[in-house]
Parts: structure tokens; sequence; C-alpha cells
């Protein structure tokens, strides 16, 4: 091996040290601010000894020494369902998502003007490009304001930026009309810059009842194991009040998909609080059926089997159009808010276990997940 080859390995191999440091520590202070709101305290425990048991042998087959079952004790404290098989947020977020979707393998999905180029179906009609400062229509090709702007000036469109909108960060809705002076400010504060314009998706009325400020999405976690991909949870998400993104950094609800299309009884925020019907619309969750489900896990399934090979475990976000099709809103390979999904679904990994700990080693030192091994 080089100079330059043992440079760059100490480098990624630091790199991901403190990666995994900085994911560990940002989890494990999560986890004492949820079970504060809770008002248990950690040392309480909710699992009987041989539950115990059982969590920390499986938790031992990814991360050798680990010893906390905090995660187990806030999940089944708030949703009710007590069980060893639940995947702590720090582990899965050191070990598990690296594992099963090297990160040098997501840099293609980063940028939402690239997803149609990809090959990506049912996505929101675009009306225009920016790509480092650059204007494009819908086909990339070079543009300008006038002719990519519907001709109703007064209607109202949706700014993003390419990248990096967890949370609901920089989505912006807009009259047409102030686009050109909107993205210019931004481009006088930042420089260049990656943003894509899109109309506004009108949604389906059943999901406009539960709360009609937001769009809210199917989040759809698909997992490929022994060669298939399959469905693994599916949650509802809803914006509260006037909020026009359903994010739960936003204030945002999820609530839990059964495999017929119906939601379950309960929904929960970021504070793990739990809720009936919808804080805002008062319209109750239990057995409501939801539009399109079945065709969003389709496209969802195949898109995951066709252009993504080499990624194991995708969120896949689907908004219901007023003409019942679905949507694609945008794909997740990092950040997949696993917490939502337990909280709703259960320990959704608890069959994979193995599988997954035959991919991803790991070790816990002073209370740090570790990775022992890097897949590319």
């Amino acid at each position: 091996m080089s100079f330059l080859s043992h440079a760059k390995h100490w480098r990624d191999t630091l790199g991901e040290f403190f990666r995994c440091a900085f994911v560990s520590r940002r989890y494990k202070r999560k986890i004492r601010r949820l079970l504060a709101i809770l008002q248990k305290p950690a040392a309480a425990g909710v699992l009987q000894k041989h539950e115990k048991h059982q969590a920390l042998s499986r938790l031992g087959q990814l991360a050798r020494g680990y010893r906390d079952l905090r995660w187990h004790d806030a999940y089944a404290l708030a949703n009710g369902r007590w069980s060893p098989g639940y995947l702590p947020e720090d582990v899965f977020y050191t070990l598990v998502v690296p594992a099963l979707n090297p990160f040098q393998r997501t840099e293609r999905l980063r940028d939402k003007n690239l997803l149609a180029l990809l090959g990506f179906p049912n996505l929101p009609k675009v009306l225009a490009h920016v790509v480092r400062g650059r204007l494009y229509s819908p086909d990339f090709r070079p543009a300008t304001w006038k002719a990519v702007l519907p001709k109703n000036l007064n209607e109202e469109v949706v700014v993003k930026p390419a990248r990096e909108t967890g949370g609901g960060r920089g989505v912006t809705f807009i009259l047409a009309r102030d686009v050109p002076d909107y993205i210019s400010k931004l481009m006088e504060a930042r420089g260049p810059i990656d943003v894509i314009v899109q109309e506004c998706i009108r949604q389906h009325e059943i999901l406009a009842t539960i709360s009609p400020s937001s769009v809210n999405t199917y989040r759809l976690l698909t997992f490929r194991v022994d060669g298939e991909v399959r469905l693994l949870s599916a949650v509802l998400r809803m914006g509260v009040g006037s909020s026009r993104v359903d994010n739960s950094a936003a204030g945002g609800l999820a609530c839990g998909i059964t495999s017929h299309g119906e939601l379950h009884p309960f929904a929960f925020d970021k504070h793990f609080t739990r809720y009936e019907s919808h804080p805002t619309s008062q319209v109750a969750f239990a057995g409501m059926r939801l539009p399109a489900f079945e065709k969003s896990v389709d496209v969802a399934l195949d898109v995951h089997r066709r252009l993504l090979p080499d990624l194991d475990l995708v969120s896949w976000d689907f908004a219901i159009s007023d003409q019942n099709e679905p949507v694609l809103i945008e794909c997740n390979v990092r950040y997949q808010e696993l917490n939502f999904h337990q909280l709703c679904n259960g320990p959704i990994f608890e069959p994979y276990f193995d599988a997954i700990a035959k991919r991803a080693r790991g070790v816990c030192l002073l209370g740090l997940v570790l990775p022992l091994t890097r897949e590319r």
C-alpha cells in the first residue's frame, strides 16, 4: 500500500471515528431528554430480567459491550409494547445504516435536481432547476425565469434546497412572481446555490381532512434482505396547526399504517407524546383507510429493486394527489427517522437481527458506539 493509500485509509478511519462519537453523544443526550419528558428515570427499566438478557445478547451481536437499554424503556413506555427487539438509535445510525448504505454510495441521491435524471418516477412537476446558481428548464436546458414560471404569476409554488431539507429546513412556499427576487437574495447571501422549483401538490381530500395546511405523506421503509426488497414499516406523517410541512422537527405527528393501508389507533410527536386524534382537526386515527397506499408501496418496491441495487435500506416520502396518484417527494438513505417506525409499529428489525449482525459489527467504548468494519 502506497503512502497516499495509507494516508487516505487513516483519514477515513479517523473521520468515521469522530462521526460515530458525535452521533453516539447526540443520541445519548436525546434519550435522556425523552425519558425526562416521559417522567421515568432511566434506571427504572421496563423489561423483565430475562427480556433484558435477551436484549443485551442481541445488541452484543452488533456492538460488543453495549449495555444501554434506555431506548427500549422509552419506546415501551410510550407505546405500551414491551419487547427486547428494539434497536437503539445510536446503534442504528453508527453501525446499521453505514453497513446497509455505505455513505460513498449515497451521494448521488442527495441532490433532488438529479432524481429525474436517475430515472425516478412519480416526481412532482418541476418548473425550474437552479444548479450552482445557473437556471435550467425542467429538461436541464439554459432558461429564463419568464420561460419557466407559470403564466399565472399569482400561483403559489414551492422552492426547496436541492440538498439537505431534513426537518423541512429551507422549504418555502411563495408566489411565482416573487421567485426570481427570492433566489437572487439567496445567492447574494450564500453564493451559487442548488434549489428546485416545483408546482405545489394538491393532495387527496382524505389526507387534507387530517391536516389541510400541510401536504401529509407516507413514510415507507423498504429493506433488502436475502436478495428480496420488502416493505419493513410504514407511517403517515402529518403537520399540526398552520404548519406547511409534516416533519417531526416542525411539530408534526406520525401514525403507523397497517399492511392493508389503515391507520393504527395512536400517533406520536417527537417527544413521544401519544394522540388518539389529530390535535388540530380532531380526526380520529383508528381504522382510517388511506388512499393509494398499495400503489405507493408498489412504486417504492419497484424503484428500490431497479434503481438502487447497492443500497439496502431506503425511506420513501409519498404524497397522494387529488387524482389518487402517489407523488414521490424524496427518498432518504441516511437519516430515516427510526424512532417513529419503532414508536408506531414496534420492533421492526426484530426478525432480522441475525442478518444485520453479519454486516454491522462494532464495539461500545466509554459509552460510544464505534464500528469495527466499514463497507464500501
